[in-house]
């Protein structure tokens, strides 16, 4: 395996440990739990899946409205917004999760009944498909009763990494796709400035 491709699953597997407990949060809305029974999902809507995942605009447009939900304090829009994507990706975040938890546990069977080849998944996974995982699990994550926290007009979670991961896989991912650089409205400004102190998750401990 390439070091990049080593990097990128490595990425791949500490960003959906991060977004383990969120991704799960809102399962019970349509009854999609990792105890429950599996649903194959089709070639089709895999592949579908991971090229909704690998677009840059998809997680741009739902950190502007996660943004300016908590900016303006509408949590019945973000609410919603969560239980939308729950809806529509659900059963793929629930996918990526039974990848990763197949490295702590046996879940073999529940991925064979889905039809997935983890490893294939795993190794298709960029900074595009990072970015939009995480911008999802924080959406699921605010509504689930998480607090979010503006710090210079910027939207951050105190007690996770996944806001952090989230700004600075989106950066990656507008890179590589050649998009204008922009300041992130949610994580820290660390990828952007090199000063990590504007969030105490990243403060260097004592």
């Amino acid at each position: 395996m390439s070091k990049t491709k080593s990097f990128q699953s490595g990425l791949f597997a500490r960003l959906i440990k991060a977004a383990r407990i969120p991704a799960l949060a809102l399962c019970s809305v349509v009854a999609l739990t990792l105890s429950g029974p599996a649903h194959a999902m089709d070639d089709v809507a895999l592949k579908a899946a991971m090229a909704s995942f690998g677009e840059a605009a998809q997680a741009q447009r739902l950190e502007n409205e996660i943004a300016g939900y908590v900016k303006s304090g509408d949590l019945e829009k973000l609410t919603q917004l969560a239980e939308d994507i729950q809806a529509k990706d659900g059963e793929f975040l629930n996918i990526l999760t039974l990848i990763v938890e197949q490295q702590e546990q046996d879940v073999s069977e529940e991925l064979a009944l889905m039809a997935v080849d983890p490893h294939q998944v795993a190794l298709q996974m960029g900074p595009c498909h990072h970015a939009n995982i995480a911008i999802r699990s924080l959406a699921l994550m605010i509504a689930d009763g998480a607090e979010p926290t503006i710090r210079n007009d910027v939207v951050m979670v105190d007690g996770t990494q996944l806001d952090n991961v989230f700004a600075e896989t989106i950066n990656r991912c507008e890179r590589i796709k050649g998009l204008p650089q922009r300041l992130p409205q949610i994580g820290s400004l660390c990828m952007m400035t090199g000063n990590c102190s504007d969030d105490p998750d990243l403060a260097p401990q004592p």
